[in-house]
């Protein structure tokens, strides 16, 4: 009823906004005796003859403010004008007044603009002669970027900070109200339902997402800029720049997974010649050899072919080795790694006498291993499922051998999942015939990594710092089943963390990556690592923040190809994608392609699989020489397609000639062509285009 009447008021012209506010809200009117003082950034751009300048540097306070004495150089326009504008003495006008911009956008917006960014640094960030803001207003990107810095490190009026705050919050409450415009007001608990109930709401809501909606980003604009989407681009087009000598046996988009396959069906082959040994090479092309090591890491690898050879000799003296090797990033556990590997390769001939692995792709890759959980087929999606008769029986085979059980990048391993590991190979290794023995009696087992790294995801129980706290404290007992299940293979991977996998522990300490002549910066990493960082540590790495170089030298790294922007939060992110993707789109005139996932199905509900937020990704913009990477899969991790693997965009192409703006909505191209550089076939496995081999996969 207040707004109706409000508006009514106003409309009428009967009397202004302010009286009407008061009217309603029964306020008394009183008179202000503050003064707006109105500045005007867009004036001060305009020509003037001497003479003009000569009269207005009097009263103009944006001239003065240009002009002001080494005193007052480090003071905003804001502050000057409050701390030298308006303690002028001679002129009474000037006191109790308010500061107001104009000329440029203030008014405040989420997600915030450049013009809305550019109008606040003007007002609150010195500028003048000598001290100029070009190089930051030359990148837009750059001038939202210092913004949200100067908002999150308060460098601004707490009047500036609200009206942004309040910008956000009333940007929330219309994507609040949109949603409830479509009876979407909250999120059901779906593990309070029956499975039939689940079905229905996973297929009607997911059903709901995948319509012909472009989402935040409508039609022609990519955040918050018009951009070209191929309105009249023949889409289903191919490269005819490009000669291609492709195979022709092979669909595009199925090159990728017939690799994966036959690579996987390779590699169970044995051995019958030296060549058949997948050995690792070093980046030089020589053989990892146990004389290029160092001390320390020397230890570690004569320890492991020692215990392997006193196991086949039958040694009176054998001793099953359980080790852990503990080192921080650049102390050459991976050398060590792969030089065990080497070493029994070539003393068995076989490539299954020593199993690498890790709890990621892109941490496999680098040890030349396979992720654990392919390596002994457990689930992702669901970490307590059993193996089936038939998987243990595959692992029977397949771990008859094995003498060596790796595992890299120890601090992303759950407690849980090492109790879960230790289990599964206790019942197959060996054809299972030592499953009252701790990891089935292989011979040697060894963790490597670093505690002070990554944690593990996805998983409540922690790692090994989490397991060496609760060894000293009493856990108490969980009331259901499945909670008592689950405590207990919680303690049985911290008795393997904290107990059995610490009867021999290496320590690596020499540096490879940093000179031991910077003995400044080694010590700075180790209190980095420790998370002890002093105070000259923060200064010195925050001087070395991207917005402390000009926009030439920053340019300059980019063009070396080999740079990638580290983000604190996914809106700056977002950021830089959409302006690099506009940016190359522009310079090259480059269509994106606006690519929305569109679903289909005879069913009355598809099937609930498809429905799962995790790996669904809605709304996706690409174009052709686009960086993008590999997200939440493990193509072939051993050959370089992990999780992360980044890859720069070769051709997109669609099977009609609108492609993306399709208005039926089928935005999904027949194949997406991607160079991953790392990505090399092995084994005789064929490159997909012999005239380009760089060239290495399609993606659908």
């Amino acid at each position: 009823m207040a707004k109706k009447a409000l508006h009514k008021l106003i409309g009428s012209r009967l009397i202004p906004l302010q009286e009407a506010v008061h009217e309603i809200m029964d306020y008394e009117l009183v008179i202000s005796s503050d003064l707006f003082t109105y500045v005007s950034l867009a004036r001060c751009q305009k020509l003037q003859s001497a003479n003009e300048r000569e009269i207005e540097r009097k009263v103009d306070l944006v001239t003065q403010y240009i002009q002001r004495g080494s005193a007052h150089a480090t003071l905003s326009l804001q502050q000057f004008f409050y701390q030298v504008f308006c303690e002028d003495l001679d002129d009474t006008t000037k006191k109790k007044r308010i500061l107001i911009g104009s000329g440029l956008k203030f008014k405040p917006c989420y997600p915030v603009d450049y013009n809305y960014a550019r109008a606040i640094l003007f007002l609150h960030k010195p500028w003048g002669r000598g001290i100029s803001l070009n190089d930051i207003l030359a990148d837009k990107d750059l001038t939202i970027r210092t913004f949200l810095r100067m908002i999150d490190d308060k460098s601004v009026p707490s009047c500036v900070v609200t009206q942004y705050h309040m910008a956000v919050s009333q940007a929330e409450q219309t994507r609040v109200e949109v949603l409830a415009q479509e009876a979407k007001t909250s999120d059901p608990d779906i593990d309070m339902m029956d499975e039939e109930d689940k079905d229905q709401h996973l297929a009607h809501e997911n059903c709901s997402k995948m319509t012909d909606k472009k989402g935040v980003n409508e039609g022609d604009m990519l955040g918050g800029y018009k951009v070209n989407i191929g309105i009249g681009h023949d889409w289903s087009e191919t490269n005819s720049t490009i000669n291609r000598n492709v195979i022709k046996s092979v669909l595009p988009k199925n090159y990728v997974f017939n690799t994966r396959d036959e690579y996987y069906e390779k590699i169970k082959v044995p051995v019958t010649s030296p060549e058949m040994l997948r050995t690792p090479m070093r980046k030089d092309g020589k053989a990892y050899t146990v004389q290029d090591t160092n001390e320390g890491q020397r230890r570690i690898v004569l320890a492991a072919v020692d215990t392997v050879i006193k196991f086949l000799t039958n040694d009176p003296a054998y001793k099953p080795l359980r080790a852990t090797v503990m080192g921080s990033a650049g102390t050459g556990k991976s050398f060590v790694i792969n030089t065990i590997t080497t070493i029994l390769q070539h003393l068995t001939q076989c490539n299954d006498t020593v199993g690498t692995t890790a709890p990621s792709g892109g941490a496999a890759f680098n040890v030349g291993g396979c992720t654990l959980h392919r390596f002994l087929k457990m689930s992702i999606d669901n970490q307590r499922n059993k193996l089936t008769e038939e998987q243990k029986e595959t692992l029977r085979k397949e771990l008859k051998r094995i003498l060596v059980f790796i595992l890299d990048e120890r601090s992303m391993l759950a407690t849980e999942i090492a109790s879960r590991v230790e289990l599964i190979l206790r019942v197959t290794a060996f054809g299972g015939h030592n499953s009252d023995q701790y990891w089935g009696g292989i011979p040697v087992i060894i963790v490597f990594g670093d505690d002070y790294q990554l944690k593990p995801m996805r998983v409540n129980g922690g790692g090994a710092i989490d397991a060496f706290q609760r060894s000293s404290q009493q856990s108490e007992i969980r009331s259901s089943t499945t909670e008592k299940n689950y405590q207990l293979r919680r303690s049985h991977g911290d008795y393997l963390v904290v107990h059995n996998l610490v009867d021999s522990v290496f320590m690596l300490t020499e540096n490879k990556r940093v000179s031991s002549g910077d003995k400044d910066f080694l010590s700075l990493l180790t209190r980095l690592r420790e998370a002890n960082p002093t105070e000259e540590d923060v200064t010195r790495l925050a001087n070395l923040h991207v917005s402390n170089y000009p926009v030439d030298f920053i340019k300059k790294l980019e063009e070396k190809g080999n740079v990638m922007y580290l983000c604190y939060k996914n809106d700056d992110r977002i950021l830089i994608n959409n302006e690099k993707l506009r940016q190359m789109s522009k310079e090259k005139n480059i269509p994106i392609a606006r690519i929305d996932c569109h679903y289909t199905s005879t069913r009355e509900f598809p099937a609930l699989g498809h429905f799962r937020n995790i790996g669904y990704v809605p709304h996706c913009d690409i174009c052709v020489g686009a960086k993008v990477s590999l997200d939440q899969t493990n193509i072939i991790p051993e050959m370089g397609l992990f999780n992360g693997s980044l890859g720069t965009v070769v051709e997109i192409l669609y099977n009609t000639r609108e492609g993306p703006n399709n208005k039926q909505g089928y935005h999904l191209p027949e194949y997406v062509i991607v160079d991953f550089p790392q990505f090399i076939p092995s084994m005789g496995l064929p490159v997909w285009d012999k005239n380009n081999p760089t060239v290495r996969i399609m993606l659908t």
